[in-house]
């Protein structure tokens, strides 16, 4: 085989890495080697039809990898170089912050170690936990649970189902007219379908904060600090539900929510506040108001310490107030947190 043909192989799928079809590939390929070429062209050198050329063509577009512009084909390829960097940039970016995100989840074991170990101390004596089958009951129990509620709900939401989120509407318009608080983390594959979504923008509406992580460990319900609901199989309702008032392993379960609350994305934008910090200094100021030291902000978030002081130091200058204490408060009044 020539050196020329072996080297040409060995690239193939270059795109790929990036997210796009091996159709796309293919086309951008034949318009690198001819920028000239028309679709019938570009249909001899891949074997595609036209309608499936124009679709990688709009595919291409949409990475940044080529744009409309008067040529036979009706588009032009970006200078690879550029274009490909853009994309390992990008790449890069998402990579770093996965990374964030999972650092901020280490840094949480050894406070759930220590929960762990008290609640296994706590469960040598009696222990609350209620295993319930029938599926009537455990609808029930939830909703005089929900009834009861009077400070905050905590939800894991996981295989998420239109009717479900529809049906939680009403019950969750009641409690937050009570002034109940809605927390509800989903999993960035549950916001595939467009009408789960659409569905989830009606919570949002309502006044329910939504965020979005790389997945959920299972279905999770908690009430208020007293009772947290969870399923018997993460996947298969079947199998009942568990109901849980032990306080340690309910504080477990809500040690977990909140850590990987202050790491998740919003679903929908909330910035509402004027002159509201992003970004890490959000972040640095959510850890501050859960009364988390310096060193572990910074090992939470992957920076240095130095930064999470100046940044502490920042927001006292910006809010006009000297202690921690002061910052939440302010922070709180001006509807930052």
């Amino acid at each position: 085989m020539p050196a020329d043909r072996r080297e040409e192989n060995s690239n193939r799928g270059l795109l790929t890495e990036f997210g796009l079809t091996d159709q796309a590939e293919q086309v951008w390929r034949a318009l690198l080697a001819d920028p000239n070429a028309s679709l019938a062209e570009i249909g001899d050198a891949t074997s595609a039809e036209a309608p499936e050329i124009t679709k990688a063509l709009k595919e291409l577009a949409e990475a940044g990898l080529a744009r409309s512009e008067s040529s036979p084909s009706g588009f032009g390829i970006h200078e690879p170089t550029i274009a490909i960097e853009t994309l390992i940039a990008r790449d890069e970016r998402e990579l770093a912050s996965r990374r964030e995100r999972l650092g901020a989840i280490r840094a949480t074991v050894p406070d759930l170690a220590e929960i762990y170990v008290r609640a296994r101390a706590a469960t040598q004596q009696s222990v609350d936990v209620d295993v319930v089958h029938a599926f009537d009951e455990i609808q029930e129990r939830i909703f005089l649970a929900g009834e009861r509620t009077r400070i905050q709900h905590r939800h894991f939401m996981r295989g998420v189902r239109t009717e479900t989120v529809r049906g939680a509407a009403s019950a969750d318009a009641e409690s937050l007219s009570r002034g109940v608080r809605q927390r509800s983390l989903i999993g960035t594959s549950d916001l595939v379908d467009p009408e789960v979504f659409a569905a989830l923008q009606v919570l949002h509406d309502l006044g329910e904060e939504i965020r979005v992580v790389d997945s959920v460990p299972t279905q999770l319900m908690i009430m208020d600090r007293e009772l947290a609901v969870v399923p018997r199989a993460a996947d298969d309702q079947a199998q009942g539900a568990i109901f849980i008032r032990e306080q340690a392993l309910v504080d477990l379960l809500i040690c977990l929510f909140d850590q990987m609350w202050l790491v998740a994305v919003p679903v929908f934008d909330d910035s509402n506040s004027p002159g509201a910090p992003s970004g890490r200094v959000a972040r640095v100021l959510a850890l501050v108001a859960t009364g988390v030291k310096d060193d572990r902000i910074a090992r939470t978030l992957g920076i240095a310490t130095r930064t999470v002081r100046r940044d502490i130091a920042d927001l006292r200058d910006e809010l006009g107030v000297s202690t921690r204490t002061e910052i939440v408060a302010a922070a709180v009044r001006r509807g930052w947190l």
